[in-house]
């Protein structure tokens, strides 16, 4: 770990020490992890050491008393986890932080598909009650109109950068769909950008650069792309190949309902679940839990893996005794949902001049890791062909 250039400032470590009475400062705070949500700052004390998350997307108090309750309830019911830390007055935000025991992992240690499968089996047996509706995030497929002009405007901002070397395009652009961070989610409780669509995979990840789209793909595009500045723009190419796919992959969407419902971790991946320095596994980032159908996590999560550790996971969670059975392509419903989310908001981000170069940066690198790997169709039919023969 290294000081970041924009390290706190002692005060700031004072402060946050004393409103969650962590004990006195020993030095200051190191910048330990960057996520979509926050960074992770090691601060260490007469007390003990912590784990310090300077949120990075608002977040109001009472949306982050529903994750406390479910990690409450899963520490209870034996699960690991970082222990999280209220103030003195028993809040859980201070001035744009929020505090949990540090745990020690085993850098590079990546679980298996059968540990993860397990960890999510005892997750899902909790069965702490669902919060409301499952949010859209979740719950809703991009769609075409979007879809359509998603493409469009990265052949746009390609060709402004000069990096588009030929693109015919029919598709509408009246769809107003900006090139900011606005087309996502407002609240960091929707979001659920988690890191394990890209789990396993590197940053250059083999992209196709060309992509040829016709209208027979029912997409109401007619697009070909070839796209130079692959480090930059791959992306966008490796979008354009893809988008009959994407699209056909919404239709399998169906409303997820209410029945069923309960809490859900939703952000389960082998980042989020890591191994321990002094051995076992340990769950990490809850703040994206809320409302969902174990069966549909379930799928989500084994969409994450290759198909060999998704079987491991699936056999796993059944012996472990999981609730959510997988029985057709709409158990996917979620997602399908959140990979045509986070296809868009990785996208307008490395689009947008407004977005930092870091942040334009951890964009493309997730957009080559997602589109390398996407969920399809055909990938759905092999996931529950896996799991009839497991």
């Amino acid at each position: 770990m290294s000081r970041s250039p924009d390290a706190p400032t002692e005060t700031w470590s004072a402060a946050v020490a004393s409103a969650y009475d962590l004990g006195r400062p020993l030095r200051p705070p190191v910048y330990a992890a960057r996520g979509e949500l926050g960074r992770i700052w090691r601060l260490d004390t007469d007390a003990g050491t912590w784990a310090v998350k300077e949120l990075l997307v608002p977040v109001e108090e009472h949306e982050v008393r529903a994750d406390l309750a479910f990690q409450r309830a899963a520490a209870k019911a034996g699960i690991r986890l970082p222990e999280p830390r209220v103030t003195t007055r028993g809040a859980v935000l201070h001035e744009g932080f929020r505090v949990y025991a540090w745990v020690d992992l085993a850098d590079g240690d990546v679980v298996t598909g059968r540990e993860l499968g397990a960890v999510t089996a005892h997750l899902h047996r909790i069965g702490h009650p669902a919060e409301g509706p499952v949010v859209p995030w979740f719950a809703e497929p991009l769609g075409r109109t979007r879809w359509e002009s998603l493409l469009k405007a990265a052949t746009d901002a390609a060709r402004e950068a000069g990096a588009l070397l030929t693109a015919d395009t029919d598709l509408d652009t009246n769809t107003g769909l900006g090139t900011g961070t606005n087309a996502g989610p407002g609240t960091g409780r929707d979001p659920g950008l988690g890191t394990g669509t890209d789990a396993g995979l590197g940053a250059d990840a083999g992209l196709d650069t060309r992509a040829e789209l016709g209208t027979d793909a029912g997409s109401g595009a007619d697009v070909r792309l070839e796209v130079g500045g692959e480090a930059e723009w791959g992306w966008a190419g490796a979008l354009g190949r893809l988008l009959p796919e994407l699209i056909a992959l919404d239709a399998l969407v169906v409303p997820p309902g209410t029945a069923s419902l309960e809490t859900c971790h939703r952000d389960v991946n082998v980042e989020n679940v890591r191994r321990a320095l002094d051995g076992g596994v340990v769950v990490l980032d809850w703040e994206n839990c809320g409302s969902a159908r174990p069966a549909w996590e379930l799928a989500k999560i084994l969409a994450d893996l290759p198909l060999p550790d998704s079987a491991q996971a699936w056999r796993a969670y059944r012996d472990e005794g999981g609730p959510g059975v997988l029985a057709e392509p709409a158990d996917f419903s979620m997602a399908i949902a959140e990979q045509g989310h986070l296809l868009e908001i990785y996208a307008n981000r490395a689009m947008s001049s407004r977005e930092s170069a870091e942040n334009r940066s951890r964009a493309r690198s997730r957009l080559r890791s997602m589109l390398a790997r996407p969920l399809t169709i055909a990938r759905i039919d092999a996931l529950l062909a896996t799991r009839d023969t497991t």
